[in-house]
């Protein structure tokens, strides 16, 4: 059971939205739940701006405004590709190249179709920039038919996933950031291991499957006698299974954890942007994201997307040994991430800073009001990627394609 630390007499909160495990472990610390008026918690995926007006130091929130720059899936690659570009200038190619190429509708459609025509081979997917649980997602099978809409994002398939007993999967990562000036963010060290229910392939007949190519539980209910609690493990046990078959987890993970600093350091300086324009006050904003990775047969993860309100709901069956690990995972996740953005009386907790220290890496990579420090903090993340590229080579000396390249140039 998850320890229970008491919240101050009196404390009230208020949700839209509702998910199992907040709800459970407030009312074990105390909390009276309210439909409305004064709150000292709102938990939202969509506050309006007046609620974010009556932060005052002492009120929480549980959304950082402005990181739509990330959850959004079309600002997510407006984002990277706006980071990368300057990272370019700058003499860094292909320090954010983290996520698999992207083309966002409808002013890339056209050089989108471009490259769709140059490459034929290349499998793409896509994606409705505000959709959400596998809404608006499939793999394209008629390049022709592809017709441009607002926030549409056409992504590169990476076609070469990393499989387990031959089922493509993704990770999913639980990131909690607690301040944007200075940026403080934090990993969970566990997290769950979400598998398609179909054997992969890339047959062009499969295509149309979403069962086979997509690992949204939302979409993997839906098909037929399937057991959910069969197609989900934790990254305990992942990382556990990655040793035995002798790859280097522990590699891959602090890859994963580099990859989520730079999404952050992206995004950071237009969050803050955004605040200053509505007047935010942005101490009590805090939130949680769920951050999609997939693995290549490299063992190299991919940014597939990042979410703003991962579920906090067990969607195994509760009764299974599946659905009691996610539900230890869900209920630890929860209660420190309280415990972190200050609900909760200070404690121990299992997530773990990303960052060294609180002010490191508090900079912008992608914006125009450069400061001088900037380019150095630049340079010394491309030295973290440069040194794990040569760890890499020496730990694999006969793969010499364990290199970073992007899944197009492979």
């Amino acid at each position: 059971m998850t320890r229970v630390a008491p919240l101050e007499p009196g404390f009230r909160w208020r949700s839209d939205r509702r998910p199992e495990l907040v709800a459970e472990r407030l009312a074990r610390a105390g909390g009276v739940e309210v439909a409305d008026g004064p709150w000292d918690l709102y938990w939202t995926r969509t506050p309006s701006p007046a609620s974010l007006r009556q932060l005052d130091g002492h009120r929480r929130i549980s959304y950082v405004y402005g990181m739509g720059y990330l959850h959004g899936k079309h600002l997510l690659a407006m984002t990277l590709a706006r980071a990368a570009a300057l990272a370019k200038r700058r003499g860094q190619p292909g320090l954010f190249d983290i996520a698999p190429r992207s083309f966002v509708c409808p002013d890339e459609l056209e050089r989108w179709r471009a490259t769709a025509a140059a490459e034929p081979a290349t499998i793409w997917i896509s994606k409705t920039g505000r959709g959400g649980r596998g809404e608006g997602v499939s793999v394209v099978t008629d390049v022709d038919a592809v017709t441009s809409e607002p926030e549409l994002v056409l992504q590169e398939y990476v076609a070469n996933p990393h499989l387990l007993d031959g089922f493509k999967y993704t990770l999913r990562v639980f990131v909690a950031v607690t301040s944007i000036a200075p940026l403080r963010a934090w990993v969970f060290p566990d997290g769950l291991t979400k598998l398609t229910t179909r054997k992969f392939t890339t047959n062009r007949a499969s295509l149309g499957d979403r069962f086979v190519h997509l690992t949204n539980p939302d979409v993997l209910r839906n098909d037929p006698g399937v057991d959910l609690s069969r197609h989900r493990t934790t990254h305990a046990a992942y990382r556990e299974r990655l040793r035995r078959d002798g790859l280097d987890d522990t590699r891959l993970f602090r890859e994963i954890r580099t990859l989520v600093a730079k999404t952050l350091l992206a995004a950071r300086e237009p969050i803050l942007q955004r605040n200053a324009e509505l007047g935010c006050r942005m101490e009590g904003q805090f939130m949680l994201l769920g951050y999609d990775v997939l693995v290549d047969r490299d063992l190299r993860p991919w940014l597939i997307e990042v979410n703003s309100g991962p579920s906090l709901n067990v969607e195994a069956d509760g009764a299974s040994e599946s659905g009691r690990r996610e539900r230890a995972i869900k209920e630890r996740v929860v209660s420190d991430l309280f415990t972190l953005a200050g609900v909760l009386p200070p404690g121990p907790v299992e997530f773990e800073p990303l960052f060294p220290s609180p002010s490191m890496f508090d900079w912008l990579p992608c914006y125009e009001r450069l400061r001088d420090t900037d380019h150095h903090d630049l340079r010394d993340l491309a030295l973290v990627d440069a040194k794990q590229t040569l760890e890499r080579a020496r730990n694999n000396p006969a793969r010499p394609e364990l290199t970073h390249s992007s899944p197009a140039r492979r």
